[in-house]
């Protein structure tokens, strides 16, 4: 070896892990630059890490003298050319009979940071196992190491999933009760008095938050002045979104008879959720299960997840003081729903709320109840304050944004549906433009906001009896004129009801359920059979809806149901005697796996 090899190997020895660790520091600081687009985030992420591994393989061949040595010496070999020359060859045939390089350059280009965090690692790896005195037994011992690590990750998951994460919204009635239920001011039976006003609220954290001072609260102090048999059960509970939300509703809701249903919509986090997956928490983070064999990735277990977003409310506190802790955290989340080509982009997203907000007032109509739509604004559409605090810490391009465009788009779905809205914005943005009706951490109204959405949601139900509306239920754009709705007036129970339900299988037998709730496989059929009592009329009919499953006759007392999709799925058996126009309903409760 000569004297001017020896020098190269000396400098490159400690220059080579220098600089990975410099690109990795590099890519590190890239993470949230102007120029990186968002989307790329966790991508970057990744490409860091395999950056890191690969500069601590460098490293910890550096510090060894012979370790380094012996790297060097492999490197010289020409038999390490000959895979790399296979697969040039490989590739040169293919391309030459195939369209290949054409088809492979557009998903290289997908996927360009994840290819090149793979590569990396492989250059990790081989590093590692090059510079190693027994490269065979060394790649054994890590084979060996890596399947340790998987098998304790797969049992951490199953413990997680147990016995630690629990579902947003309650299975059982028992869940329910102790939940939901204790958290009323008093007990509440499931059986509506004649003459009582029963309504229910829904909504997540914001409705569920101020204690006494709460706006479902002060509704209900408010409306009984008017009628003191005023029952207001507030359903909200932190992690609902649009889809919880209905599935809370039609689980335990439609067993209260209420007369009417307030749905809280916030619009910075509720349209954001996906209804195939099921919603699960832990210590308050949310967490969300795949209902298929992907939930057993580990890409999707639920402990990354919830690391992941420990990790990262971590790293937020840490950061720049001047921002507030709900911007630090995920910092354009919230106001991603305002983007102007998010229609377009992302139709799927209005798509499934129009369906999930159907299925709600088609429930609430067939239980005569009235629903309400109350859209809440996020704290970024009523004080100018943080777009502009986002624009200067975040880069935020306005000209990208409309932050009045949910409300427009929901505000005509509820037009053109005859569904009653109420839209908070114009009445949030007069008076708390200078703050004041949010919380300092921006995650729950202060007080003045509890009293001030009380106080509109009355307005609201009293102007639908005055022949003009108050001004401030008026959305902001005139052609779109929500319908009122007024308070209506308890109706008393009908003179039937249903005595017992049959399900049973394909093969006949009765099919029992598990605290209220059937279970099935996709595709297999239920018989179930509806008998009554309490009623003279021989004209009685049946009007049957399932959220996804398929009904056979939606006419007759007995029918057929058959599973289409794994989930939660509800059918709503109406019963009415044709003669008088009564109607009483029973929902079944299935589980499809």
């Amino acid at each position: 070896m000569t004297e001017e090899t020896r020098r190269f190997i000396a400098i490159s020895r400690w220059l080579t892990p220098l600089c990975i660790t410099l690109i990795g520091v590099a890519i590190f600081g890239q993470r949230n630059a102007p120029g990186v687009p968002q989307l790329y985030g966790q991508q970057v992420n990744l490409l860091f890490v395999c950056v890191m591994l690969w500069a601590g393989a460098a490293w910890w061949c550096a510090c060894n003298a012979r370790r380094f040595l012996r790297l060097y010496e492999r490197l010289q070999q020409q038999r390490l050319l000959l895979p790399g020359v296979l697969i040039f060859s490989a590739l040169a045939l293919l391309d030459f009979s195939t369209l290949l390089l054409q088809d492979l350059f557009p998903l290289i280009s997908r996927h360009f940071f994840l290819l090149s965090s793979l590569s990396i690692f492989i250059l990790a790896l081989l590093t590692f196992l090059l510079s190693a005195r027994h490269p065979a037994t060394t790649l054994r011992y890590a084979a060996l190491t890596f399947s340790v690590i998987g098998v304790l990750l797969l049992f951490c998951e199953l413990i997680f999933r147990i016995g630690m994460a629990e579902h947003v919204v309650p299975q059982t009635s028992r869940e329910f009760a102790e939940r939901i239920a204790s958290q009323w001011p008093r007990p509440i039976a499931i059986a509506k008095p004649s003459d009582a006003l029963r309504i229910i609220g829904l909504g997540g954290a914001f409705g569920k938050s101020g204690g006494e001072g709460n706006y479902y609260r002060l509704l209900e102090t408010d409306l009984q002045r008017q009628i003191p048999k005023t029952e207001l059960l507030n359903f909200s509970m932190e992690g609902l979104l649009l889809a919880q939300s209905a599935d809370m509703f039609m689980r335990f809701g439609t067993q209260y008879q209420p007369d009417i249903v307030l749905h809280s919509l916030f619009i910075g986090r509720d349209l954001w959720g996906d209804p195939s997956v099921d919603l699960l928490s832990y210590r308050g983070i949310p967490l969300e299960k795949k209902r298929n064999a992907l939930a057993w990735t580990p890409h999707n277990f639920l402990l990354r997840q919830w690391l992941i977003a420990l990790c990262s409310s971590t790293f937020a506190h840490a950061d720049q003081a001047g921002i507030s802790y709900e911007l630090r955290w995920k910092p354009r989340e919230r106001m991603e729903i305002c983007r102007k080509d998010l229609p377009l982009t992302h139709p799927e997203i209005w798509k499934t709320a129009g369906q999930l907000l159907d299925n709600l007032a088609r429930v609430t109509q067939n239980y005569h109840a009235r629903y309400i739509l109350i859209i809440h604004p996020d704290q970024f559409q009523v004080e100018p304050r943080i777009v502009k605090e986002m624009k200067e810490t975040r880069s935020l391009a306005l000209k990208d944004f409309d932050f009045q465009q949910p409300q427009r788009l929901l505000l005509e779905y509820c037009h053109d549906r005859g569904i009653a809205c109420l839209d908070l914005l114009p009445a949030f943005q007069e008076q708390g433009n200078g703050g004041g009706l949010y919380a300092p951490d921006g995650l729950q109204y202060s007080e003045t906001g509890h009293r001030l959405v009380a106080n509109e949601i009355e307005r609201f139900l009293a102007a639908t009896q005055q022949s003009d509306a108050p001004e401030a239920i008026v959305p902001p754009t005139p052609e779109i004129v929500p319908t009122p709705t007024p308070i209506p007036t308890p109706t008393p129970a009908p003179a039937f009801k249903i005595r017992d339900i049959t399900v049973t299988d394909e093969t006949g037998a009765p099919l029992s359920a598990v605290d209220d709730i059937y279970t099935i496989n996709v595709g297999e059929t239920l018989t179930i059979s509806v008998n009554v009592e309490n009623s003279a009329s021989q004209n009685i009919i049946g009007h049957w809806s399932a959220l996804h499953g398929d009904i056979q006759d939606t006419s007759a007392l007995t029918n057929r149901y058959t599973a289409s999709k794994s989930g939660v799925d509800f059918v709503i058996i109406a019963v009415e005697d044709a003669s008088t126009g009564d109607t009483y309903e029973e929902p079944i409760n299935i589980t499809v796996q």
